[in-house]
């Protein structure tokens, strides 16, 4: 436990220092150039092992019973994004809060620590992070608001990449918070499902649920999907992120 809670104190201070780094220096450089947004919404927290450097380990990351084994698929919707940022005029965003009380830093700033181990070379100018998101219609809806607050425009094309069994989910997402921001038509959205977990026939049950609940609650603020939406704010977080939209979105 000691050998665990120092390693959690270690990685902390890390990212915790290259985050803030990354923070400024994303919001000194504006991309008038970016019309494209990938939106990277994340799962978990990758916090490092103490036996070996490999990031698709589970024991790099905290995890959920259920995500068990998906480390190594998490890393690669990182990677597919990673990917998809070296056309030109793009925009990265990486989305999760702080959705663990004994984390040392949020789902977001985790993600930006894989994808420098991933590429060093990593351009920190196009590459920002969404730390307030606590579900997947957050991560759109709260993406979003982040691009506008930084660049002043939306963007012509949002890119989600993640579960390919989500897609219809975060389809249906964009087109409320299409709604909800009025965003121009102009704005289309693409999903690139990148790959599917293990147990496959037990998420796709769990989605069909899910997706029931957001038919009925578009918005997320029904009883079930925000007594889950304020489990994964352990600290008690204040929304950080100012749009006025977004409090249609009960925090």
């Amino acid at each position: 436990k000691a050998l665990y809670c120092s390693l959690l104190f270690i990685v902390g201070v890390s990212s915790l220092r290259n985050v803030y780094q990354h923070r400024w220096q994303s919001r000194c450089y504006m991309m008038s150039s970016s019309s494209v947004l990938i939106l990277v919404p994340c799962h978990a927290i990758y916090i490092g092992s103490t036996t070996c450097n490999n990031i698709t380990l589970d024991e790099a990351w905290l995890l959920q019973v259920f995500q068990k084994g998906e480390a190594k698929y998490f890393v690669q919707h990182i990677q597919a994004a990673l990917d998809l940022s070296k056309q030109g005029g793009v925009q990265v965003i990486f989305s999760g809060g702080y959705t663990r009380a004994g984390a040392p830093t949020s789902e977001a700033a985790s993600y930006l620590q894989v994808a420098r181990k991933l590429e060093p070379s990593l351009n920190h100018y196009n590459t920002l992070l969404e730390e307030d998101s606590r579900d997947s219609l957050e991560n759109v809806a709260y993406s979003l608001a982040t691009y506008h607050n930084l660049h002043g425009q939306w963007p012509e094309t949002v890119k989600i990449v993640g579960w390919s069994f989500k897609a219809e989910r975060f389809k249906e997402h964009f087109k409320v918070v299409q709604d909800l921001f009025s965003l121009p038509s102009s704005t289309t959205m693409q999903y690139v499902g990148v790959c599917d977990p293990d147990d496959l026939t037990g998420a796709s049950r769990g989605e069909t649920k899910t997706l029931s609940l957001y038919k009925h609650s578009p918005l997320g603020n029904c009883d079930e999907l925000l007594a889950k939406r304020r489990a994964r704010n352990p600290l008690e977080r204040p929304r950080s992120i100012h749009f006025h939209a977004l409090d249609a979105i009960a925090w």
